[in-house]
């Protein structure tokens, strides 16, 4: 009870918070660390070392992918949303770059907490698994490899945009959008 009095305010603003369980929830809290992001500033480049997740308090934030070619904006995380999961799920480097759009108030999460909740909170931790696998299987459709594309050339997918929650309005994806962000953009 005096977690979610001291946390009321990140628990009402960050969605992830609202749908969990109260102690995976709490074991998050208690390890945060807030952050200030100036507007414009990169946050995470591609494969810098992936040690923790971010929600995003206020604020909005580009996602950003290489083709090679140049840098496409593959989506947004937005208030109540988190970015630097897909990382996670995979235990790998960053897969893209983060940039800060607005100036932003962050909280963020270590890895060892994030496993170490997710072990602890184990019903959590399997809702919070599959979400993870969610985000990430759309995140690959957006920038997935067509069979006849060498490995190291990303195939963008036009008229994506993801949200705070990664809700998607993708062609033949097969989910809503529930944003009111305009959801088309050419690549």
């Amino acid at each position: 009870k005096l977690v979610h009095n001291i946390y009321y305010r990140e628990i009402q603003r960050i969605n992830l918070f609202k749908q969990q369980e109260d102690a995976f929830v709490q074991q998050l809290l208690l390890h945060s660390k807030p952050y200030q992001i100036p507007p414009g500033d990169i946050v995470f480049k591609t494969f810098d070392v992936a040690e923790e997740v971010s929600f995003i308090m206020i604020g909005l934030v580009r996602i950003c992918v290489n083709d090679g070619i140049r840098n496409a904006v593959i989506g947004y995380a937005s208030e109540g949303g988190y970015f630097g999961d897909f990382e996670f799920y995979k235990k790998c480097n960053r897969l893209a770059d983060y940039q800060a759009v607005h100036s932003c108030n962050v909280l963020t999460v270590s890895n060892e907490v994030l496993d170490s909740a997710i072990f602890e909170n184990v019903d959590a931790g399997i809702v919070f698994g599959k979400g993870l696998k969610k985000r990430y299987e759309l995140f690959l459709y957006i920038t997935r490899l067509p069979s006849k594309k060498a490995e190291h050339d990303l195939y963008l997918k036009p008229s994506m945009w993801v949200d705070g929650s990664l809700k998607l309005n993708a062609d033949g994806a097969g989910l809503e959008s529930i944003s009111t962000k305009k959801t088309t953009r050419p690549f």
